[in-house]
């Protein structure tokens, strides 16, 4: 086994490897949802408050400092810690500096079904499911599926009142979603809003890192929005066909369905991806040949 030093002490590595008992209670729920850290979390996993180096280790693991949850194969709303995207900034800032998560309905619109929180907090939407030692989890009563269908879209192109209007408690992500760009068939982005039928469904079939396929069911036109980042590279193909993904709710990603059944198929595929394979197999080609040609 491999061991830390401190003071004196020795403490097992492995300890500070396993679960505890937040993603424990975390593990539990078998959907396909993120956690979101308090900012009093943040602040606490930035300027540890314990005296004691282990029992600070130990606390972090329970607030789930940056980047655990990838082990245990649970998503969090900040994304991956070393990779920065200014939108997704840009939309986690409105999200921290609201004084209550309940100030908007940004958590929900990012499928954040937890929050956790080392203090305990009271509103609108959100039951404490876990009291812990080090941190207590919060469930988000309104939270959206990773994949949801919106009734209509909005068109808005300037970014600062896209930003307003996502952080207002006016924002209704399930009901509509916001483009930066008119669609093919202009009536599209004026569509009335219609009454969800329970037939309309959005199921996740596959969800892997670079392939999510959804099986779609709708009674009137519709936008499918997956909450995840918008980002160069991806392709969607509808029942086959290409088709266009749209920047959704300033960072996420949506596509619009004539009513019936769908399936729908985001791929990452990027160009550059192609260039460099392509790159390599010349290198390879190329140092082979004088590898050949020195024998």
């Amino acid at each position: 086994a491999s061991y830390i030093y401190c003071g004196g002490n020795k403490k097992d590595i492995g300890k500070y490897l396993e679960p505890g008992e937040t993603v424990e209670f975390l593990k539990k729920d078998n959907g396909l949802f993120r956690i979101f850290d308090s900012p009093s979390a943040l602040s606490q996993n930035m300027f540890v408050p314990e005296k004691d180096y282990f029992e600070g280790v130990e606390a972090l693991k329970d607030r789930m400092v940056s980047n655990r949850g990838m082990s245990f194969n649970i998503y969090d709303a900040y994304g991956y810690g070393s990779l920065y995207n200014k939108r997704h900034e840009e939309i986690m800032e409105l999200i921290t500096k609201s004084k209550m998560p309940d100030d908007t309905k940004l958590l929900g619109l990012l499928n954040v079904k937890y929050v956790i929180s080392p203090k305990e907090f009271q509103a609108n939407g959100y039951q404490l499911v876990k009291k812990g030692k080090k941190a207590n989890i919060y469930k988000n009563e309104n939270w959206l599926a990773r994949a949801f269908l919106a009734d209509k879209a909005v068109v808005v192109k300037d970014k600062k009142k896209i930003l307003e209007r996502m952080k207002s408690k006016e924002f209704k992500p399930e009901e509509e979603v916001i483009l930066e760009e008119s669609l093919i068939l202009d009536a599209r982005s004026s569509m009335p809003a219609t009454r969800y039928s329970t037939q309309d469904k959005a199921n996740i079939l596959a969800y892997e890192p670079s392939k999510v396929i959804i099986e779609t069911q709708v009674s009137t036109p519709k936008f499918l929005v997956l909450s995840d980042t918008y980002y160069p590279g991806w392709k969607v193909y509808v029942d086959g066909k290409r088709d266009k993904i749209y920047r959704a709710d300033y960072i996420l990603r949506a596509v619009y369905l004539e009513p019936g059944k769908h399936i729908v198929k985001f791929t990452y595929d990027p160009f550059s991806f192609k260039i460099g394979v392509i790159i390599t197999l010349v290198t390879i080609g190329i140092l082979s040949g004088l590898w050949i040609k020195k024998l």
